[in-house]
């Protein structure tokens, strides 16, 4: 009797089970990757932290990674699932760093000044072909690669084989609205430099200790 109530009741917990996976599948719908080249520059286990130092007020503040990868279906606009690792920095200078994955690759890391801003900061693209870089965002936005330098020396470290890539904010008014955001990127070492400039004014934030763990 009790084999013949289990032989009735495994179809249904299995056909219950294919139906709740089938329908979190439509949930999530697809999951893009990160590529490794841009995992490289971009991606850092718990345990990673980054001390910068403002180069003007002689104010440190500290960076670390929260968690990841995570899963978010809000990103944008009517966009798809994507996977990304969350960096959450406690700092008053930036709120956190998005690390998406995205269709045929075309990886981005995401800056996020404020919590209602989300800005491109370094793309696949930039990395495996810089000249073609992206460079028309939208929404008044204009990302592009600005150099790649042999050193840079920042607080007595000398760093080498930095990429420089800057976002440019332009609304339809005079030059002093202009926003411009410069990022230097290393790889295996992530954001070692930020400088915001915007009404003849800058900050910049540069690295002093860091302890990256990939």
């Amino acid at each position: 009797m009790k084999k013949d109530l289990l032989l009735l009741i495994l179809p249904v917990i299995l056909f219950a089970g294919c139906r709740k996976q089938t329908t979190e599948q439509q949930q999530l719908g697809p999951l893009y990757s990160i590529p490794d080249n841009i995992q490289q520059w971009t991606i850092y286990n718990q345990g990673s932290y980054w001390i910068y130092l403002n180069e003007k007020t002689q104010e440190t503040d500290s960076v670390s990674v929260k968690h990841g990868p995570y899963y978010h279906k809000d990103l944008c606009y009517n966009c798809p699932v994507r996977e990304y690792r969350w960096y959450y920095l406690r700092s008053s200078f930036l709120f956190k760093i998005d690390i998406h994955g995205g269709p045929d690759g075309n990886a981005t890391a995401y800056i996020v000044p404020n919590i209602s801003s989300i800005v491109p900061a370094l793309t696949e693209k930039s990395l495996d072909d810089p000249a073609h870089a992206d460079t028309t965002i939208g929404y008044y936005y204009a990302y592009s690669v600005v150099e790649r330098l042999d050193s840079l020396i920042l607080n007595g470290n000398t760093i080498h084989d930095v990429l420089h890539t800057r976002l440019t904010y332009k609304q339809d008014c005079y030059s002093d609205c202009v926003k411009t955001w410069d990022y230097y990127w290393v790889k295996n070492l992530g954001l070692v430099k930020i400088t915001k400039t915007y009404a003849n004014r800058d900050s910049t934030w540069s690295l002093v200790r860091f302890h990256p763990v990939q």
